[in-house]
């Protein structure tokens, strides 16, 4: 076996990972052998490395199945972090739903599945929202998300256009975000190591910086930390990297996401952070913790 550990990104997606070569570096800093490759290259030999670490896959959510079927392959011959059954219970944003049954703090979410459809103003409606946020239940970095008003002609052709792709998500609109913005708890190893703040840019209501948001450190709050460790406690599986996303309902933090496929992990918002990833993923080769676990919170 010719490497000790990939970070794994996507083919359409080269050039737009500052992080992963800046951490490729520091492992071999630390005498590893590690490279980058592409989940959607065709030429790879999965079998070739002890372990792959899935960063910036970022076009999963595209093309889910074979997402899926992929991580089933490398984990057939390699090391997978997160494991699959981890990617396979995450992958689908309805998880927010069972977190919320569990008592967790969660931004109130609505499934519309696809083989169930129904019309936009008859969910927000029952639930007394008028400013909603309408997003493809398996989606990343944003795209697919549109705020609108319940009973606006484009919420219902939006949603009816997710719903031919997949399952679909309405939530109420936080306008908190605009003013407070959304937190973000990064983990190592389930040790948190560092938090960030993400705003929108004025205008617009998704906070990646790749639609004009800002990310900032920012020093979590003992509620914020008690809440993102909870969520973490659902999941019954190992976890190299975690990053819960809060944000402030009625001046309370509330969670938004559990990321646990292909979070940014901000390393630049750590001091030395492309070395304590590193790190991260140089221990979790020395302990060879079993890749096994599922999410539980469904």
């Amino acid at each position: 076996m010719s490497t000790d550990v990939r970070l794994v990104t996507a083919m359409d997606r080269a050039g737009h990972d500052a992080e992963s070569p800046r951490v490729v570096e520091a492992l071999r800093g630390l005498g590893l052998r590690a490279e980058l490759a592409a989940w959607d290259d065709a030429r790879v030999d999965w079998a070739a490395a002890r372990a792959h670490v899935i960063r910036s896959t970022w076009n999963y959510s595209e093309q889910p199945a074979a997402f899926l079927a992929w991580t089933a392959r490398v984990a057939a011959v390699s090391a997978l972090w997160n494991p699959a059954p981890v990617v396979r219970g995450n992958l689908h944003k309805g998880y927010l739903v069972g977190l919320a049954a569990r008592g967790l703090p969660t931004l109130e979410t609505e499934v519309v599945a696809r083989a169930a459809p129904r019309r936009l103003a008859d969910v927000a409606g029952a639930r007394g929202w008028r400013d909603v946020v309408v997003k493809p239940a398996v989606g990343a970095g944003g795209r697919g998300a549109l705020r609108t008003q319940a009973n606006a002609g484009p919420g219902e052709a939006h949603l009816a256009a997710l719903l031919a792709a997949g399952d679909a998500l309405v939530q109420p609109y936080v306008d908190a975000i605009e003013r407070e913005g959304e937190r973000s708890l990064v983990y190592f190893g389930g040790a948190l190591r560092h938090a960030t703040r993400k705003l929108p840019r004025t205008g617009e209501f998704r906070v990646q910086e790749h639609l004009g948001g800002a990310t900032r450190p920012w020093t979590a709050t003992d509620a914020e930390r008690a809440l993102a460790d909870a969520a973490l406690a659902t999941v019954d599986a190992p976890l190299l990297y975690a990053r819960v996303d809060l944000v402030p309902v009625d001046g309370a933090p509330h969670v938004s996401e559990l990321e646990l496929i292909e979070p940014s992990l901000y390393l630049e918002h750590l001091p030395g952070g492309y070395a304590a990833f590193a790190r991260a993923i140089a221990e979790r080769l020395e302990t060879g913790l079993p890749e096994t676990g599922t999410v539980s919170n469904r």
